[in-house]
């Protein structure tokens, strides 16, 4: 079967301050059941990818997740915020694929430090709806809010995998970098002596 995928308009640059990095790997499996005794099947993906509701979120950046999951699935309390969705898609084996910018908010850069350290985040599914006696959730009834990033994740193997977007990586960014520190040698004369001095001052890390 097919691969369904909806990707948001916006697109990840990676000269935008506002993105640490993103995430992009499994986030569910449509096929069984998870930790938590519950099954979310190909049907309730299907309907959700291919609602209006959906595509507007989407296009809109509305499915933004936070570091742990929110009482409220509904929460809007996005000081606590950390990452927005960019894509989902179902592939053929019914695992579902999400793509997701960690965002450079306080939250942002407390999972940034984390993920330094060496922790691996999972992701995890946020919404409400009915589930049968079975743990089925019902697709016509399951409310979509995203997805949040945890530890002990209701599948297992629903870690992502994280590509970091630093300035000070990108050879764009090198060239601009040695540009200006010629040009403060060069301008500065006899008084200029250390150059790491400066640096902080015009934005840029110390390598």
């Amino acid at each position: 079967m097919a691969t369904k995928t909806i990707k948001a308009e916006t697109t990840t640059l990676t000269n935008n301050p506002a993105i640490l990095g993103t995430y992009s790997g499994k986030c569910c499996d449509a096929a069984v059941f998870n930790n938590n005794d519950m099954k979310l099947d190909r049907e309730l993906f299907e309907k959700l990818i291919d609602s209006e509701e959906y595509k507007d979120a989407m296009a809109h950046g509305y499915y933004i997740g936070f570091l742990g999951h929110p009482e409220d699935p509904n929460c809007q309390d996005f000081k606590n915020a950390c990452i927005v969705m960019r894509d989902m898609e179902i592939k053929a084996n019914d695992e579902i694929y999400g793509t997701f910018d960690l965002i450079n908010t306080p939250v942002g850069q407390i999972v940034k430090t984390f993920k330094d350290a060496g922790v691996e985040f999972g992701i995890s599914i946020r919404g409400a709806g009915d589930v049968d006696a079975e743990g089925n959730v019902d697709p016509d009834t399951f409310v979509f809010r995203g997805f949040d990033l945890v530890a002990f994740p209701a599948y297992n193997d629903a870690v992502p995998e994280f590509l970091e977007i630093a300035a000070s990586s990108d050879p764009k960014y090198k060239k601009i970098k040695i540009a200006i520190d010629n040009n403060l040698i060069a301008t500065s004369g006899s008084d200029f002596h250390n150059k790491d001095e400066i640096r902080p001052e015009i934005g840029f890390v110390n390598e």
